[in-house]
C-alpha cells in the first residue's frame, strides 16, 4: 500500500489500524515479559485444585469479590489463593489472563 492510498482511508479505518498496532505492541512486550523469565508453562502439578479454579475465575475476567462469591470464600482467603498462585508461577493477574490467550 503506497502513501497514496494511506492518505484516501477513512478516519475509522486508520484507527482501528492503529487500534491493531497497539494491540501487537502490547503482545510484544508480554512476549519479551515471558521470555525474560524463562516461563514456557506453567507447572499445574504445583497448583492445588482451589488455586486452580480461582485462575480459571481470573482467565474469565472475575475481580475478587465475584470470585469470593462463586466459590464461597472470603476476599482474604481469595487474596491469599493469588497470592500463592502469583508465587508458583511467576506470572501477575494480567499475565495469568494473557497466559491463558496465547498457550
Amino acid at each position: 500500500m503506497d502513501i497514496k492510498e494511506i492518505l484516501y482511508l477513512k478516519q475509522e479505518q486508520l484507527d482501528l489500524y492503529i487500534t491493531k498496532i497497539k494491540e501487537i505492541q502490547e503482545d510484544i512486550k508480554f512476549y519479551k515479559t515471558l521470555l525474560g523469565r524463562n516461563i514456557k508453562s506453567i507447572n499445574y502439578d504445583k497448583i492445588t485444585d482451589q488455586e486452580l479454579k480461582i485462575i480459571l475465575y481470573v482467565q474469565k475476567g472475575l475481580i475478587n469479590k465475584e470470585i469470593a462469591a462463586e466459590t464461597n470464600l472470603s476476599i482474604n482467603t481469595i487474596k491469599k489463593h493469588l497470592s500463592n498462585i502469583y508465587l508458583k508461577t511467576g506470572l501477575n493477574r494480567y499475565e495469568l489472563i494473557k497466559f491463558n490467550e496465547y498457550k
